[in-house]
This record gives structure tokens, C-alpha cells and sequence, in this order.
């Protein structure tokens, strides 16, 4: 599911946002591994953050300052189990805020049958758009 940022469409320190057609830049949060297994998809965007070709320094920089305002436990998350979800929402949006950035309604793909398990981190990724893949460029643990 995740890929290694590569010089084809991810973000390098070093030489600069490679140039992309469209690329989406999320929170998110996966399914642990054993969840994981049963479905290859499935995820929760937390935000949507923007969608750009080369990824602005500036935006990525406000995207990983609103990240590091999080400050919440684990959570057992699962359909019809989602106030964990809300509150590290409401949390990032907070920080979102604070950094400049807009917020937007997240996202839940269910997948059939459900899914549950515990949320242990939320990972800031670049997702080039019709690629199907999720590249990540940051991560914040959950205590």
C-alpha cells in the first residue's frame, strides 16, 4: 500500500518537489496489519489538504506543524465505532487552523466486512492522483 517517495512523484528534501500532474496531499490513518490483510484500501482521510502538482514548502511545512499539535491516546476505531476518529479530527483541525491551512469533512472508506482496530498513529501522505498509492512523509504516534 505505501510506497518509498521516488524521484517519479514525491517530495525530495534535497532537490525539490518533483513535477506532478495532480497529487493530493491527506492525514490519514490504516488499519493495523492484521485488519489490513483484509482489505488492501481501506483507510480514513482526516484531511484533505490540497491538491497541487509540486508540493509548496510552505504548505507541506504548515501541514507538519498542524500534525505535531496532536496530542491524544490510541483509539479502537471499527463501523459504528468512531468517536476516536472525531476527536483526533477535532484535534487536527485545531492545529490545521493554527497553521493556515483549510479544513475540510473527512472521508471513511468501509470496507466490507468491517473492520476495527486500534489507531496508534496518523501519517501525513502524498497521493498522486490515479495512482492508487500512498506515499508517506511523515507520522505522529499516538500515546
Amino acid at each position: 500500500m505505501f510506497d518509498q517517495p521516488n524521484e517519479g512523484w514525491a517530495h525530495d528534501p534535497d532537490r525539490g518537489p518533483a513535477p506532478l500532474a495532480v497529487c493530493r496531499l491527506q492525514f490519514m490513518v490504516f488499519p493495523e496489519r492484521q485488519a489490513a490483510d483484509r482489505t488492501e484500501r481501506f483507510h480514513c482521510t482526516l484531511h484533505h489538504i490540497a491538491d497541487t502538482g509540486p508540493l509548496p514548502y510552505d504548505t507541506l511545512d504548515a501541514a507538519l506543524e498542524a500534525g505535531a499539535t496532536v496530542d491524544m491516546p490510541a483509539f479502537a476505531v471499527g463501523f459504528g465505532s468512531v468517536a476516536g476518529l472525531h476527536a483526533l479530527h477535532g484535534q487536527l483541525a485545531d492545529g490545521m487552523r493554527k497553521a493556515g491551512l483549510a479544513v475540510k469533512t473527512p472521508r471513511l472508506m468501509l470496507p466490507v466486512p468491517p473492520v476495527r482496530w486500534t489507531v496508534r498513529e496518523f501519517v501525513l501522505v502524498q497521493n498522486p492522483v490515479g495512482v492508487g498509492r500512498y506515499v508517506p512523509l511523515a507520522r505522529w504516534s499516538l500515546s
